[in-house]
């Protein structure tokens, strides 16, 4: 277990490695395109570089177009053209649409509504509407994505994290059956030293326990001290998506951002 391990570990900060190389390369690679088109090609390179910047241009509208989230979308706008021979190079790296043939085989099956489930919720939003404009323009984005808006729920609203991570504790501490948590990242710290000790605490009293985290969202965050010492208390661990799996497709997308306890 121990050379298991270290060799995990070996293995996530040569990933990580791969990632800040392939970064750094980008950048050398755009410095060194503008040093060889002024050198090589001295009045044409004008002409070469403009070539490049419409390339990536036109690539930055392709971004524009397809769905996904604005601020993600803007980031790689933004160094597409700033730096097209770069942006170009981890564009095609890490920000595509490219699927694996699993992923794109695995179909969704959609969630069926009642019509009176449809019309509740299409009701409440017309309430929310007259109370609050604003959450109601919100409501009505997350409906057209088949999120139903419900009231007089169990659902309980935080205004903080430090309401929920009491409620959170508390829960843990009297879970009696089983114990799942998945996040992207669980990084160590005082926060994360109680949660340990109420999972290890619940663990010994024989509480079924399974935790998922991401492995590119903790490879600077969670040691392998601390991986070892769930391991050790009894705590099944599965990392999501290991990256030192896929350092030969240079590929890194497709993690686990949910964040459910």
């Amino acid at each position: 277990m121990e050379e298991h391990s270290r060799r995990e570990r070996v293995e996530r900060r040569i990933s990580a490695a791969v990632c800040i190389a392939m970064c750094a390369t980008g950048v050398l690679v755009q410095i060194a395109t503008t040093l060889l088109l002024t050198a090589f090609l001295r009045e044409k390179a004008g002409y070469v570089y403009l070539l490049l910047q419409l390339v990536a241009i036109v690539n930055a509208v392709g971004v524009y177009q397809r769905p996904g989230s604005p601020s993600f979308k803007l980031a790689w706008m933004c160094l597409l053209i700033a730096s097209p021979v770069a942006g170009m190079l981890l564009f095609w790296l890490w920000g595509g649409l490219r699927q694996s043939k699993r992923l794109r085989m695995k179909a969704l099956l959609p969630m069926r509504r009642q019509d009176a489930d449809l019309a509740e919720s299409d009701a409440n939003l017309q309430r929310l509407r007259a109370r609050s404009p604003a959450w109601g323009r919100l409501a009505a984005y997350l409906r057209k994505r088949d999120f139903l808006l419900y009231r007089n729920t169990r659902a309980r609203y935080f205004a903080d994290g430090s309401a929920f991570f009491a409620d959170l504790l508390r829960r843990l501490e009297e879970a009696e059956r089983y114990i799942f948590l998945e996040y992207y990242i669980l990084a160590e710290g005082r926060i994360w030293d109680r949660i340990f000790a109420a999972l290890k605490q619940r663990a010994a009293r024989g509480v079924e326990i399974c935790v998922i985290f991401d492995d590119f969202g903790n490879l600077f965050r969670f040691s392998g001290a601390a991986l070892q010492a769930m391991q050790d208390a009894g705590i099944a661990v599965q990392m999501f998506n290991p990256v030192h799996r896929y350092i030969s497709r240079l590929y890194f997308n497709y993690r686990d951002h949910r964040k459910i306890a």
